[in-house]
C-alpha cells in the first residue's frame, strides 16, 4: 500500500535526512569560560541517547556516510558573517553574496571581493553513527581548523576518492586528540585536532560490490529508540586555526556587507 496524500506540487530536490545532534570539541566550565576538550561533546534531542551508548567523554565516534547527495554531507566554505548572520560565502573563486535589500544570495566573483582575510574557513561534516541507526537522521560536526582538522578530513575523503570507492561504502571513525604548539614566545598552547579514519580500506581496494550503509527501520517505539532532550544553547567553540593562504586584495580593515556591493 503506497502512502499516498493529498498535498502542493513542489520541485524535485535531493533527499536530505534531519540533523538530530550536533558533536563540539568544546564546553563551558563551571565560572562559564569556554574550554577546548580532547573529546565529543554532543547536543540536541539525542544527548541522552549519545551518552549512554559511548559516555560523557568520548575521543573515537564510528560513523558512516549515508546513501544521499554527498554535497549534503560535505560542506567546504569561506563565511562571512555580520552580527550573528551570514552575509557571503563561497569556494575561493566564486561567492554567494546577500543584497541588503531583496536579502537574496546573488552571485560574486573573487575579483569583486575587496578582501578575503575577513572570511573563515570552514567546514561542516554530517553523518550517521553506527549503533545509534534507529534514529533517522544525521550528526553534524563542524570545524574551523583550516590548518588541521579541516586538511585532516579532506585528506581522508580525498585518498578515498583515489581508490575508486564511495564515501558510502566504508565505515569510518571519527577521532579527537590534543595536539601541543610551542609558540615563538616559548609558550606551548594545546589544541584539539579531530581526523577522520577509514576502516578496512585496504581490504575493500579488491572488492567489487559492497553495500551502502544505511539506517535501520524505524521498527522500535519511538521511547526505546530516542530520549528527547532540549537542545542545549551557547555551547562553547574551540579556538580556530588561522586561515591558509589565499589570494587577497585589500587586507587593511574589517570586512563588511557594504564592502561586497
Amino acid at each position: 500500500m503506497e502512502n499516498n496524500f493529498k498535498r502542493i506540487v513542489r520541485k524535485e530536490k535531493n533527499i536530505e535526512p534531519p540533523i538530530i545532534g550536533k558533536l563540539k570539541i568544546g564546553e563551558k566550565t563551571e565560572a562559564g569560560l569556554p574550554k577546548s576538550t580532547d573529546y565529543f561533546v554532543a547536543s540536541g534531542a539525542y544527548k541522552s541517547v549519545f551518552n549512554s551508548k559511548f559516555g560523557n567523554n568520548p575521543s573515537r565516534i564510528p560513523i558512516f556516510f549515508p546513501n544521499v547527495n554527498s554535497s549534503f554531507l560535505v560542506q567546504e566554505q569561506y563565511e562571512l558573517w555580520e552580527k550573528g548572520v551570514l552575509i557571503a560565502y563561497g569556494d575561493g573563486e566564486k561567492f554567494q553574496v546577500m543584497n541588503p535589500t531583496t536579502y537574496q544570495f546573488e552571485e560574486k566573483g573573487i575579483k569583486e571581493i575587496p578582501s578575503i582575510e575577513n572570511f573563515r574557513h570552514t567546514l561542516k561534516l554530517r553523518f550517521g553513527i553506527r549503533g545509534l541507526q534507529d534514529c533517522l537522521g544525521v550528526w553534524q560536526f563542524e570545524t574551523k581548523g583550516s590548518k588541521s582538522s579541516i586538511e585532516n578530513i579532506i585528506g581522508t575523503l580525498d585518498m578515498v576518492n583515489s581508490y575508486g570507492k564511495s564515501w558510502q561504502e566504508l565505515p569510518f571513525d571519527l577521532i579527537v586528540s590534543f595536539r601541543t604548539k610551542k609558540e615563538i614566545s616559548g609558550k606551548t598552547r594545546k589544541y584539539p585536532v579531530v581526523s577522520l579514519v577509514a576502516a578496512n580500506l585496504l581490504e575493500l581496494e579488491n572488492q567489487e560490490d559492497e553495500v551502502p550503509f544505511e539506517f535501520t527501520d524505524m521498527a522500535k517505539p519511538l521511547e526505546e529508540r530516542c530520549l528527547a532532550e532540549p537542545t542545549e544553547q551557547n555551547e562553547a567553540e574551540p579556538t580556530p586555526a588561522p586561515l591558509p593562504q589565499v589570494p587577497k586584495n585589500n587586507p587593511s580593515k574589517k570586512l563588511t556587507l557594504d564592502d561586497l556591493l
